[in-house]
């Protein structure tokens, strides 16, 4: 290799090992901007219950009670028991308090298909029926999971009743009297709650109701003079029901806070 060579080489290398000691000040220069932070971890949306809802239910609802009456139209006293089947609507409002907890409002009511509890053999046949039944009660709920709700509930009701009588004595034309009352109560129970997706769900729940007595008055019946006074007790109830649910939920998801970086 001849001298040129060699300087020229020397100089090659000299310019090389100059760059190198300079990069390091020239990325400082730069001033480049730090690495983003790392993202924080979020726990899942959850299902948020807040919110109005309807539906509709069906229910076996059975009934027990007992009668006197003052003027001979019965064999005093007698009792009744018996069971109805009934259908109805309902409708309320949800609201959740953090992920576990529920409070709310239902209105309820419901009709009888067949509420016919009693019935007594000639010659002064006596009906007893039940109508209807309306309720407005209150509801605290825990939720062991998203789906479930376990829920207590408690309010006043209304059971519509009717009380008739038909005479037939072989002579006079054949009568019915009735009359139809209204009592009036509290309702207290529980059950459970279960939603197949946001908005549908379906419950099973159990209702106790004690309805304070009243009098029928029937008036016109042969043999009353001028009227037949029938007082009933205390009417308590057992009804069981299963409903299904459209809830319309406006807040979308409880979205829990997110756990630290």
């Amino acid at each position: 290799m001849n001298s040129l060579t060699k300087r020229v080489s020397l100089a090659a290398a000299s310019a090389v090992v100059l760059s190198l000691s300079a990069l390091p000040s020239f990325a400082a220069d730069l001033d480049l901007p730090p690495p983003p932070p790392p993202m924080p971890e979020l726990r899942d949306t959850v299902a948020d219950w807040s919110g109005l809802y309807v539906g509709g239910q069906l229910s076996m609802s059975c009934f027990e009670a007992s009668y006197t009456d003052n003027d001979g139209l019965t064999n005093d006293p007698f009792n009744i028991g018996g069971c109805a089947g009934m259908g109805g609507v309902y409708g309320g409002y949800n609201y959740q308090i953090g992920s576990s907890f529920i409070i709310g409002i239902e209105g309820e009511y419901n009709a009888a298909f067949d509420g016919h509890l009693w019935y007594q053999a000639p010659p002064s046949d006596t009906n007893s029926y039940v109508d209807s039944l309306s309720t407005i009660r209150a509801r605290v709920g825990w939720l062991p999971n998203d789906n479930t709700l376990l829920f207590a509930t408690g309010g006043y009701g209304w059971l519509g009743t009717e009380f008739d009588a038909v005479l037939d004595n072989g002579v006079d034309p054949v009568e019915l009297i009735s009359q139809s009352q209204t009592l009036e109560g509290f309702v207290v129970g529980g059950g459970i709650e279960h939603a197949i997706t946001d908005n549908f769900h379906v419950k099973a729940e159990y209702l106790y109701g004690s309805f304070d007595g009243v009098d029928y008055t029937l008036v016109g019946v042969s043999g009353c003079n001028p009227s037949c006074e029938v007082a009933s007790s205390d009417v308590e109830m057992h009804a069981f029901r299963l409903g299904a649910s459209y809830n319309f939920n406006f807040g979308g998801g409880y979205t829990a806070a997110p756990t630290k970086w």
